[in-house]
């Protein structure tokens, strides 16, 4: 048994110092890649400075400027002032077309009621509801507007 034992030890002790004897070649000859692959050998990418990896050095210069676990970073300038120059929509009403009344000669009118309070007000064209103005009030919708947006309430149908 013993025997057995210090056969495996000595087995062990010879292959691991055959891996540390071998390890330098393998390695060298894992980083030499052929050109055919595309890839260059460790030594040329050593003796390489050209343009190409100062290029890449110029594309990563920001990442490497703004880091993500830095304290003092801070969101990109350009960006910014655009954002602080639009104005926010400004949530649609909540509310529901009850009805439209349509007569001749008369301007066209909207029943609605607001779903909070529960209260039905009467609208016609050029109301305003909320910051939305009243633009168009037709059959079955009541048409929003904001700026140059648009919101349409559609009448329900039971």
């Amino acid at each position: 048994m013993k025997m057995l034992a210090s056969a495996l030890a000595l087995l062990l002790i010879g292959s691991i110092a055959y891996t540390w004897l071998g390890w330098p070649e393998r390695h060298q000859q894992a980083l030499t890649v052929s050109a055919a692959q595309g890839k260059q050998s460790q030594a040329d990418l050593d003796a390489d400075s050209g343009p190409a990896l100062k290029q890449q050095a110029q594309q990563y210069r920001l990442i490497a400027q703004r880091t993500l676990f830095r304290s003092d970073r801070q969101g990109f300038e350009a960006q910014l002032p655009e954002r602080s120059n639009q104005r926010s929509r400004p949530a649609v009403p909540k509310v529901r077309l009850l009805g439209v009344i349509l007569t001749q000669g008369e301007p066209a009118s909207a029943m609605i009621m607001e779903e909070k309070s529960k209260k039905s007000r009467l609208l016609k064209l050029g109301d305003e509801l909320g910051q939305w103005q009243i633009q168009d009030i037709a059959s079955d919708h009541l048409l929003l507007s904001w700026e140059d947006q648009e919101h349409k309430i559609q009448l329900r149908k039971f």
